[in-house]
Parts: C-alpha cells; structure tokens; sequence
C-alpha cells in the first residue's frame, strides 16, 4: 500500500484499473480478488471491496483469507 500512497490521482486510477482487469480475467483468483479488494478499501471504496469479495465467495467458498476480509470490512460498516 506504500506504493499507493506515494502515486498521484492518475496513478491510483491505473492501480484500480489494473487490478480489476486481472480480477475480471481470472474471477476464481484467491490473490487478485484479494488485490483488487484491499485496493478498493485504501481507496474509501468499502462496498464496492464487499461485493468483490462476495462475488469471489461464490468461486471460492473455502478461501479463508477473503472470508476473513467479508467478515472485517462488515464489523467496520456497522
């Protein structure tokens, strides 16, 4: 995230826009779901990190990591 926070307007666009490119490419990805999520709460894009991560639980039921992240971001939404 230090890379996020030291690239400009532009540069964080490319970030969002790189990342959901490789979710969208490989849904079942554990690690770019991951990416793209975590991307989009530094951002201040919770909901949005939310249904990522829940679409990404239909593919991935067992994924511990990206349960972990649902459960996380919901007690930080109440």
């Amino acid at each position: 995230m230090l890379r996020w926070q030291t690239t400009n307007e532009a540069g964080q666009k490319q970030m969002l826009s790189d990342s959901e490119k490789a979710w969208k490419a490989a849904p079942a990805s554990e690690s770019s779901a991951l990416s793209l999520g975590d991307l989009l709460v530094t951002a201040s894009r919770r909901e949005e990190a939310l249904q990522v991560w829940r679409s990404a639980l239909g593919s991935l039921p067992q994924s511990r990591p990206i349960e972990g992240r649902v459960l996380d971001l919901l007690e930080t939404l109440r």
